[in-house]
C-alpha cells in the first residue's frame, strides 16, 4: 500500500519533444475506458489504436519510487560512478571462524586443550561456548583488522 502511494506521488511522464503536441492532443481525445479495457498489443477500433500509440510514446519515470526498477537502475549507476571515480573495491575478506577446530573454544569452556572429536562433542552439548567464541572472534577482527573499537 505504501509503495503504491509512493508510486502515485512520485511518478511522472516523459515524452520526446518532437511528439509532444501530438501526445497532448491524444491525452485530450483518448477516453480512460479505451486505456483500461484495451489490449496492450492489438487495437480493435480507432480509439484503441490511438491509445496504443499514446502508450508507446509516453514513458513513466519512477526513479524516485523506492524498490521500482528505475530506482534500482539509479542505484546501480551510482555504484558504477563511484567505481569509475574511486576505483573498484580491492579488499575482500572472508571470515570463517570454525569453532570445532579452534583451541580458544576449549579455553573459553574452562578446560584444557581438547582433541578434535572431544571439542566437537563439547560444542554440540554446549552451544553457548561456540556463541561466546564467535563474539570474541568477531570483536577481535573488528578491533584489530578494521581498526574500530566501539567503546
Amino acid at each position: 500500500m505504501l509503495q503504491r502511494r509512493e508510486m502515485l506521488l512520485h511518478t511522472s511522464l516523459k515524452v520526446k519533444r518532437k511528439s509532444f503536441t501530438s501526445v497532448a492532443r491524444s491525452f485530450a481525445t483518448v477516453s480512460p475506458e479505451a486505456l483500461h479495457i484495451g489490449d496492450y498489443t492489438t487495437a480493435n477500433n480507432p480509439e484503441e489504436k490511438e491509445a496504443l500509440t499514446l502508450m508507446k510514446e509516453v514513458k513513466a519515470v519512477t526513479a524516485t519510487v523506492p524498490a521500482s526498477g528505475a530506482s534500482h537502475t539509479v542505484m546501480r549507476n551510482e555504484i558504477r560512478g563511484l567505481m569509475i571515480d574511486q576505483g573498484s573495491p580491492s579488499f575482500y575478506v572472508t571470515i570463517n571462524p570454525t569453532d570445532i577446530y579452534n583451541p580458544v573454544v576449549s579455553l573459553l569452556a574452562g578446560g584444557d586443550l581438547l582433541k578434535h572429536r572431544d571439542q566437537t562433542i563439547l560444542v554440540g552439548k554446549n552451544p553457548s561456548v561456540a556463541a561466546r567464541f564467535f563474539k570474541c572472534y568477531m570483536k577481535a577482527f573488528i578491533k584489530c583488522i578494521l581498526g574500530y573499537d566501539p567503546k
